[in-house]
């Protein structure tokens, strides 16, 4: 039983972690999160502005490299699929990770995770692959 234990807390915090989307989450390093709805799209640039739920303005730019993602309907089974930038449009639900600048309310995304039109559920963990 003591075995368990420290699972059932890891699986406690991220479910507790969870509860703080859409907004700034520090993660591992230097990584950091920004969710929210896009508000505009730059798509020659590959730029979006998203707006968080408590109505911080980010500014996201995705490099070639970055990873695009959709992932299913909540409780939907299946993988994320990858997606073009063009996909990505105003009132997209969006999660962008990479390097933030808290000062400037920008980011440098190195993966966007966007959610099926119509889930308003949080972004779970899942294989992005």
């Amino acid at each position: 039983m003591n075995r368990d234990l420290p699972i059932f807390l890891a699986v406690i915090v991220v479910m507790l972690a969870s509860l703080l989307e859409p907004k700034l989450i520090p993660a591992a390093g230097a990584d950091n999160r920004v969710a929210g709805v896009v508000s505009a799209v730059e798509a020659d640039r590959r730029q979006v502005e998203v707006r968080t739920e408590n109505g911080e303005v980010w500014r996201a730019t995705a490099n070639h490299d970055a990873m695009l993602k959709q992932l299913p309907l909540q409780g939907a089974p299946g993988p994320a699929r990858t997606i073009a930038f063009g996909d990505i449009a105003i009132g997209s639900r969006v999660h962008l990770h990479g390097q933030a600048s808290h000062a400037g309310k920008t980011i440098a995304a190195t993966r966007v995770l966007m959610l099926e039109p119509g889930d308003a559920g949080v972004v779970r963990p899942q294989r992005a692959d």
